[in-house]
């Protein structure tokens, strides 16, 4: 029997927790497997090492020395990103590191003959992706979206890409450059033709959600956000303006004065 399991979006050191538990449960005859994951979903929201394609790359690896740590293991069984809308060309470090990971585990030395992989060297730590930070985006009366992202620290080189936002289509772009560690909110500003539309839709109570793209050298991280500008300083305040047409407002009124106060305000005659 092969016994296997998968649990993403969760820091690696849980998915190392978990194959020791399954090892502790199964008979020692049982084989198991791993299904690592393969592309940045987005059910993990965008989070550190799982959002751009460099980091599901260092994910292969990671996955590929647990299993050559635990001799139960005798399969990685990658889940398929194109499940998840993802194509070869999206994600070109993942499937080099699966074309790597797989020339060792089938090498044959000499050209003839099975035999042992050899051990492997830790690939160096790659580059990675700008990433956004947040779900919500403020969008001012100019139709101007704030949107904040944020390099990783362990990165070389400076995070410099492009960013859009889609919706139906695209609603704008702009570039953007970020330090090593730095995080800041990049101004995007809406599409003329769809401004109008767009302001109305976040003006509303529960915003307007719209998809989110950041793609660097290193890789591409997407997200769903949520644009707000109804409830907001510097926003389409609609709420307001509506309740102000319909409730004019109203001088305040004169309190009346007591029976007692106008007779004590009259002049009184001699006897």
């Amino acid at each position: 029997d092969w016994v296997g399991f998968d649990w993403y979006c969760r820091p690696f050191a849980d998915v190392e927790r978990t194959l020791a538990t399954l090892a502790s449960r199964t008979a020692a005859h049982q084989s198991l497997f791993l299904v690592p994951e393969a592309a940045p979903l987005e059910a993990c929201g965008g989070a550190a090492g799982h959002a751009t394609d460099a980091e599901i790359a260092a994910l292969q690896y990671d996955y590929f020395h647990l299993a050559q740590r635990n001799p139960r293991v005798i399969g990685l069984l990658a889940f398929g990103f194109w499940t998840s809308g993802y194509g070869s060309a999206d994600l070109p470090l993942t499937v080099a590191a699966h074309q790597r990971i797989a020339a060792q585990i089938i090498h044959r030395p000499g050209g003839g003959g099975g035999g042992t992989p050899p051990p492997s060297a830790p690939p160096p730590p790659p580059e990675l992706a700008a990433s956004f930070e947040g779900r919500h985006a403020r969008l001012s009366r100019r139709a101007v979206a704030r949107i904040k992202l944020r390099c990783p620290e362990t990165n070389a080189q400076p995070c410099a890409g492009k960013l859009k936002l889609r919706r139906h289509g695209k609603l704008g772009g702009t570039s953007f450059e970020l330090s090593p560690g730095d995080s800041k909110r990049v101004k995007l500003r809406i599409k003329r033709a769809r401004r109008k539309a767009i302001l109305r839709r976040a003006g509303k109570r529960h915003g307007l959600r719209v998809k989110g793209t950041a793609k660097t050298a290193a890789g591409t991280s997407k997200a769903k956000l949520k644009l707000r500008g109804g409830r907001h300083r510097g926003g389409v305040r609609t709420h307001q303006v509506a309740s102000d047409h319909r409730s004019p407002a109203r001088m305040p009124r004169r309190p009346r004065a007591s029976p007692c106060q106008a007779h004590r305000g009259r002049r009184r005659s001699p006897p």
